[in-house]
């Protein structure tokens, strides 16, 4: 970025520090005038503008060289002296100006500094915006609205995208909204955020309803089971209350001995005592059914109560955010600058335009390295 002195041309207004070895007397500094020209001692006016340093280097020295130089000493004595040009050196001592115009907060002429970009040159005149010589600027106001402008549509991109996963909950089919239409919204992570979160909330609904469903499955098994077994135990205890009966009656004549009728008596009571366990043991297992069953319609109810209660909140929010925006966009309006939601700011356009009459444009794209008399344009435009 810095200046090459084998590429730059000398013009009007470069002051060059001109020494000779040995010989103070002749040293200068002398400026390139408009004529493009120098004056120095012996070698009277020489033109320079137009070339590199070292070629005008060359001619002061063979100009200069040429001289029989004559100094007088203390004693009023005078001696001569044959100047040699390897005992001459010429360097630049400080470049024509820079020139910044335009939408910059102190316009004007500035020292060329080798390495100066146009990005650099802008800082030097205070940077982008309206002259401190008027009386009021409101380029800050409306870069500060702006910028806040864009704040708010990424918070409402975001709002959206939340309004799209929670506007949409799981049903008990597992029909969710993965794939929820966030096409609108600038800001791909939230949305893939969003659906993640989405498909996780699926993703559990599914393996809890599926767990409920598979509890649901094995209970009624257990059921079937019992329901076979209570079956096979209320006709065993029929069998047994029969035979109960029978020896009572064989009793009643003297038939059978009394321990007889006793061991049957216990034979029916604990044929009932087991069907009464197996009944209660039944009626359990399927009020454990019933829980399931009530669990798995509740599941989806309960998914989608909170989704609401969280879409609530959102939407008070996205309100909100939507009051404040019109508030900026109408303070924007106000100021004559509008603002688009894919806008990255002022439009800054910066054009140089060189001494030998090279007009560049879009300079500050590539901060593109200034050379000494450069003129440099900013301007300043906002959406309207």
């Amino acid at each position: 970025m810095a200046l090459a002195a084998d590429e730059y041309l000398l013009q009007p207004g470069d002051v060059l520090d001109v020494r000779v070895a040995g010989l103070p007397n002749l040293d200068r500094l002398v400026r390139i005038e408009g004529s493009g020209e120098v004056s120095l001692p012996l070698a009277g006016r020489i033109v320079v503008a137009g070339m590199t340093l070292a070629n005008g280097e060359d001619l002061i020295a063979a100009e200069m060289s040429r001289k029989i130089f004559t100094q007088r000493g203390i004693n009023g004595a005078e001696a001569l002296f044959a100047i040699n040009a390897d005992d001459i050196s010429v360097e630049v001592d400080s470049y024509v100006p820079i020139y910044v115009i335009g939408d910059v907060r102190a316009p004007g002429a500035f020292d060329f500094l080798p390495g100066l970009t146009v990005l650099r040159a802008i800082g030097l005149s205070g940077g982008v915006g309206t002259p401190l010589s008027l009386d009021q600027d409101m380029t800050p106001r409306i870069m500060q609205l702006r910028t806040r402008a864009r704040a708010l549509q990424a918070e409402i991109d975001t709002l959206e995208t939340k309004i799209a996963r929670l506007s949409a909950p799981v049903t008990a089919e597992g029909d969710a909204v993965a794939d929820a239409d966030t096409s609108d919204t600038s800001d791909a992570t939230v949305s893939d955020v969003e659906t993640s979160i989405l498909s996780a909330q699926q993703s559990s609904a599914l393996i809890e309803r599926a767990f409920l469903r598979n509890s649901k499955v094995a209970v009624e098994r257990e059921i079937e089971i019992l329901q076979d077994q209570l079956s096979r135990e209320m006709e065993g205890e029929e069998v047994d209350k029969g035979e109960y009966d029978r020896l009572t009656q064989l009793r009643e004549n003297g038939l059978v001995p009394v321990d007889r009728l006793a061991s049957a008596r216990r034979a029916w009571l604990a044929a009932s005592t087991r069907r009464l366990e197996t009944a209660g043991e039944l009626a359990s297992l399927e009020r454990e059914v019933g829980q399931i069953e009530f669990r798995l319609e509740e599941m989806f109810t309960k998914v989608d109560l909170e989704r609401l209660d969280d879409l609530s909140d959102v939407l008070a929010r996205h309100t909100q955010i939507s009051a404040e925006m019109v508030g900026v966009l109408e303070e924007l309006q106000s100021l004559n600058a509008g603002f688009v939601v894919d806008d990255a700011g002022p439009a800054l356009a910066v054009t140089i335009t060189r001494s030998d009459g090279q007009v560049i444009e879009n300079a500050a794209e590539d901060d593109i390295a200034i050379q000494p008399g450069d003129l440099i344009t900013v301007t300043l435009t906002f959406e309207q």
